[in-house]
């Protein structure tokens, strides 16, 4: 300030206005390491939460000390005093280093939330109004009109995150066909356009490794051609992933750290039995794609992909009426998924499933059926021998088997009758009836001649 040596920057701009500091700052002489150092600032940021270097042009996190002596020991610049240094080593010590406490991703967020750095860097593509009958028309395709139901559902759970950045949806899409270039991966081709770098098609060897960078910043991902129905520990990893919230990044030489998940799952095979599927599955829907293959189609289709259709589709999402639909909610069950789930099942497993749902259809000898609803694995055994053409089993695997199944009786204790050391009971029927039942009634139920037979 006038008649004053010394002016602070805060007076400085109070008296002569930002722009006039500007204007000074940038007519001040300027060292070449001092310019290399804020480029760096540019394209990189320390991160304190796991001490990690995060490079913006790629989105992946550094060890410190391999970025600055391997990676980037080759840039060097000149500081002031005419002294040629290495710049990566110099930023990391340098007070004025982008800094953030640690990684978030939320989509459609600020840059930085309280001291984050959101790793969200925007869509692939701006909505604009537009044609979106090439989307109808392959939706169409995947879709006969027998599922109509089914397509409406899918279409919903393909806009719904394009509507509200960051929803996770609690369940994966599957499409199938036994035919290729049917249009299962346009769809993933299509959103990919639109999420940007938010988006990746990864294989099953992917997904299955120790490694997981590939989902840190994703919104959505295809897995093409899965195949994980040979394995429940496999088809565990995915459904895991499915509902999880939190993503616990595992990368080579960088210390584990977490982030909100925001990835949702598209899948697609060429095999009917692609996916180890549960009876009581919550998770997936699936769906079989029987049209033929068409160039013509995707080849006008996929003209409207690199065209204006995926910001069509991007507006389109933003004013569509989702009405109930609900991201959290079980996806609909069509007829494919049993067949799927049904691939993956051995010859006990059917059997035990024909039990399930026709008792006395096996619980017989002859032409009498035995009336009893409570039975141990040693039992059943002797009912399903009989009808066996594959290997044998064992009680104990039976018994595993069953506890998915049927409910236990007596809360999964055994159950003694005559003085026996006991076994534990499977209630095939009558649930609601034996669930609560007392160890001596289960007893007296099980030896009972009264249920013991009802002649035909």
């Amino acid at each position: 300030m006038p008649g004053y040596d010394k002016t602070g920057l805060d007076d400085y701009v109070l008296v002569e206005g930002y722009e006039k500091l500007l204007a000074v700052l940038d007519a001040a002489p300027e060292d070449e390491l001092t310019r290399a150092l804020w480029k760096f600032n540019d394209k990189f940021a320390y991160i304190l939460h796991p001490g990690a270097v995060w490079d913006e042009s790629v989105r992946v996190s550094h060890q410190p000390a391999a970025w600055h002596t391997s990676a980037y020991a080759n840039v060097h610049a000149m500081d002031a005093a005419g002294k040629t240094r290495p710049v990566a080593a110099q930023w990391l010590k340098w007070p004025m280093r982008r800094q953030c406490r640690a990684y978030t991703y939320e989509p459609g967020k600020p840059r930085y939330i309280e001291q984050n750095l959101n790793t969200w860097l925007g869509w692939g593509c701006e909505p604009a109004k537009g044609d979106v009958k090439p989307f109808k028309a392959l939706l169409g395709r995947l879709f006969s009109d027998e599922h109509s139901a089914a397509r409406d559902w899918f279409e919903q759970w393909i806009l719904y995150p394009l509507a509200h950045p960051g929803a996770k949806l609690f369940s994966a899409c599957l499409l199938w066909s036994h035919k290729q270039g049917v249009g299962k991966s346009a769809v993933g081709d299509l959103l990919g356009r639109i999420y940007g770098k938010n988006y990746i098609s990864i294989s099953q060897r992917e997904l299955e490794s120790d490694f997981n960078d590939w989902a840190v910043s994703r919104q959505f991902v295809m897995i093409d051609d899965v195949s994980s129905q040979d394995s429940r520990a496999k088809a565990d990893i995915l459904k895991k992933t499915i509902t999880q919230k939190t993503l616990v990044v595992n990368q080579k030489y960088v210390g584990r750290y977490e982030i909100p998940d925001t990835v949702n799952y598209y899948l697609t095979s060429n095999r009917p039995g692609a996916l180890f599927i549960e009876d009581n599955d919550r998770r997936y829907f699936v769906h079989e794609v029987v049209a033929e293959p068409a160039r013509d189609f995707f080849d006008a289709f996929y003209a409207w992909v690199h065209g204006d259709g995926p910001s069509a589709l991007f507006y389109y999402a933003q004013s569509f009426d989702f009405g109930a639909f609900n991201p959290a909610a079980p996806p609909p069950r069509p007829d494919a998924k049993d067949e799927m789930a049904s691939t993956g099942y051995s010859e006990v497993d059917v059997w035990l499933r024909e039990l399930r749902n026709d008792p006395a259809k096996y619980l017989r000898v002859g032409q009498t059926e035995l009336s009893r609803d409570v039975w141990s694995a040693s039992e059943l055994l002797t009912f399903f021998e009989p009808r066996r053409k594959g290997y044998p089993v064992v009680v104990s695997t039976l018994g595993a088997k069953l506890r998915e199944l049927f409910p236990r009786a007596n809360n999964g204790n055994p159950v003694r009758t005559n003085g026996a050391c006991g076994e534990r009971y499977y209630i095939v029927r009558n649930a609601e009836k034996w669930l609560g039942a007392s160890h001596k009634d289960l007893a007296k139920h099980i030896l009972s001649d009264k249920v013991g037979h009802k002649k035909f």
